[in-house]
């Protein structure tokens, strides 16, 4: 080996290292010292009753959510298929509590309703709607396009003088584009994409004449 060869394999070495070390600012790459944690934002209906409500009073019960969105960080769709979750930016509370929270916020601010009341209230409601999170990401399977990702499956029942009846069903889906490449974009895109979905639910909801005032 010549005196010069042990400089030769160490400039061999740190071209590619400092390539990565430039490469290494994007949403999937960074350090712990990026750690960041969130809490759901989620907008209010863009329709609100303009007069007395029209339905009945609603019980929420806690959304449940399904593996991997019942997680505190981000979840990211990739290219391949597969999910990744993020290990330095997510969120303070469980998404299920969170979205609990907002959707008896979102269901009170559209005023269609008499009540909106949680899990357990003293006061019982007519009716009860539950939802389960199936999706709840930000979406980068398409590079050039990233976007939040929410579906609830959504249930509403009503209390049988026996057995609870079913009332309604579906299956909600919002999206809301991602702006930038940074975990609070990802969080307010998942806020605005819940907003969205939450949308769908009313509108089945206000329509469905199980809820609507006699």
């Amino acid at each position: 080996m010549t005196p010069n060869a042990p400089l030769r394999i160490a400039l061999r070495w740190i071209a590619p290292l400092a390539i990565l070390a430039l490469g290494g600012c994007s949403l999937f790459n960074r350090s712990s010292a990026a750690q960041a944690q969130f809490l759901l934002s989620v907008p209010p209906p863009a329709v609100v009753a303009d007069r007395a409500p029209s339905a009945n009073g609603i019980e929420v019960s806690r959304v449940t959510a399904v593996a991997p969105f019942d997680a505190l960080g981000f979840v990211y769709a990739q290219a391949d298929g597969s999910w990744r979750t993020d290990n330095y930016a997510g969120w303070i509370a469980a998404p299920s509590s969170m979205l609990t929270t907002a959707f008896v916020g979102f269901l009170s601010e559209s005023k269609q309703f008499s009540c909106v009341t949680g899990q357990g209230a003293a006061v019982a409601a007519p009716c009860k709607v539950s939802l389960v999170l199936e999706r709840f990401c930000g979406n980068y399977s398409n590079a050039a396009s990233p976007h939040a990702e929410v579906q609830l499956r959504w249930y509403l029942v009503g209390d049988g003088a026996t057995s609870a009846a079913l009332l309604g069903s579906g299956v909600a889906v919002g999206t809301a584009p991602i702006s930038a490449a940074t975990p609070g974009a990802v969080a307010d895109s998942l806020g605005a994409a819940s907003a969205v979905a939450f949308g769908e639910i009313l509108a089945q909801l206000s329509g469905n004449p199980a809820v609507r005032s006699k």
